[in-house]
This record gives structure tokens, C-alpha cells and sequence, in this order.
């Protein structure tokens, strides 16, 4: 994930202003790494998992050999993620595969990601 969104991101959690907001995103209306998460977390897509379960499972998970095998699936980014998550029923392999990317990520990263799939970027 880009500095420049990750950036936005905190700039839109660290303020409550409405106006401040609107300026950020209208400030990065060219980031479209930026949009693209915005629309992820706001669409009307559902991932199947919530924030406490998610946390939960992450920090039980422990990769194994199928695991592996389902990350040959080209899941390289949080949109080819939320694409499979969105057309597909989740099941064991799709969220093994959810919680091992997601613990591949720096841990900004992994909290961006986290807040997608949950569909809350907790930027009011």
C-alpha cells in the first residue's frame, strides 16, 4: 500500500471536522489506490467477517501446507482479496487464505486491511 494513502487514511481517522474530511478526500481524488479502499469498505459487498471474530481468528491462525497451496491463488492485493471474499461463499481454504494475507501485511497495513474487510475504516 502506498505512504500517500495510508496518510489519508490517518488524516480522515484523526479528524472529525466533516469539512476537513471532504478536503482530504477531495485532496486525493487522483489516489486511486485511495478511492479504491474507500469503495471496497463502502460498497455494499459483504466479506463475511466481523471486527472481534476477524482480530480473534488472526491471532489463532497458524499457516498450514493447504494454506500455502490456497496463496497460489495471485491473491497479491486487499482488492483481489475483497473480489474473491465478494463472488465466492466463504468457506475454510477462502478465510485461511484472508487471515495469511493479511498477517503478510506491515502492521499499518494489516489495520487498513482488517477495517476493509469489516467494512468500517473508523474514519466517521
Amino acid at each position: 500500500m502506498k505512504n500517500d494513502t495510508i496518510k489519508a487514511i490517518k488524516l480522515l481517522e484523526e479528524t472529525s471536522s466533516t469539512k476537513d474530511k471532504i478536503s482530504i478526500i477531495q485532496d486525493n481524488r487522483f489516489n486511486s489506490e485511495f478511492l479504491k479502499l474507500l469503495e471496497a469498505t463502502y460498497n455494499d459487498s459483504q466479506y463475511g467477517f466481523s471486527n472481534k471474530k476477524l482480530r480473534e481468528s488472526l491471532e489463532n491462525f497458524t499457516p498450514t501446507q493447504e494454506t500455502t497451496l490456497a496463496s497460489r491463488l495471485g491473491i497479491t492485493n486487499i482488492f483481489e482479496l475483497c473480489s474473491c471474499l465478494a463472488n465466492n461463499n466463504i468457506n475454510d481454504t477462502l478465510r485461511n487464505l484472508t487471515y495469511q494475507y493479511i498477517n503478510s501485511l506491515r502492521p499499518v497495513e494489516r489495520e487498513i486491511a482488517i477495517r476493509v474487510l469489516t467494512k468500517d475504516l473508523r474514519c466517521g
